[in-house]
């Protein structure tokens, strides 16, 4: 009985140590709030990070934001399409003396039915991903209370980043204090 015990103890070890079973996210993962009309998730990607080079996976999913330097413009990939994406607008934050050169990108620009908004940061990948038909939106999550001052900032700039297409009369705020 002793032996048999063992042998299942080491038989499930051996199982779960099995990746070829099933299909995991690498520890350097980055994760997302997805929301989705008046849902949220949560979400997690691989992230693979080179240069200007940033490619997210996860089982079924995969996409990446690339910066070719030689054309200066930002290109999209995911499994079903590759684009280049329109350039609207490129801005430096500023949070906490820190720096941040912020890209606002659009995926199929004038698309009724596709036309997709990323904002990235040169340094940190991409920040937010919104669909500009949908109340779709996809957040880095992160537990960097300056990365998150930088995302607050970035959607609460009605100029940088307005909320017209917003109809769920939900709206960012800048938090405030009387003295």
């Amino acid at each position: 009985m002793k032996y048999l015990f063992i042998l299942f103890i080491v038989c499930c070890t051996g199982c779960a140590n099995d990746t070829n079973s099933r299909r995991e996210i690498p520890d350097d993962s980055i994760t997302f709030i997805w929301t989705n009309k008046d849902t949220a998730s949560i979400q997690k990607y691989g992230l693979q990070h080179e240069g200007m080079l940033y490619r997210y996976t996860k089982p079924g999913e995969s996409f990446s934001l690339l910066y070719d330097s030689a054309r200066q413009q930002w290109l999209f990939r995911d499994k079903y399409d590759s684009s280049a994406l329109f350039l609207e607008k490129e801005e430096v934050f500023t949070v906490n003396s820190t720096y941040h050169t912020i890209s606002k990108l659009i995926l199929n620009k004038g698309v009724t039915d596709g036309e997709m908004t990323y904002i990235v940061d040169n340094t940190a990948g991409l920040l937010v991903m919104r669909s500009n038909t949908w109340r779709r939106e996809l957040y880095y999550k992160t537990d960097d209370l300056q990365m998150s001052a930088l995302i607050l900032r970035i959607v609460t700039d009605e100029e940088f980043y307005p909320n017209a297409n917003d109809t769920s009369g939900v709206k960012f705020t800048m938090p405030s204090a009387n003295y």
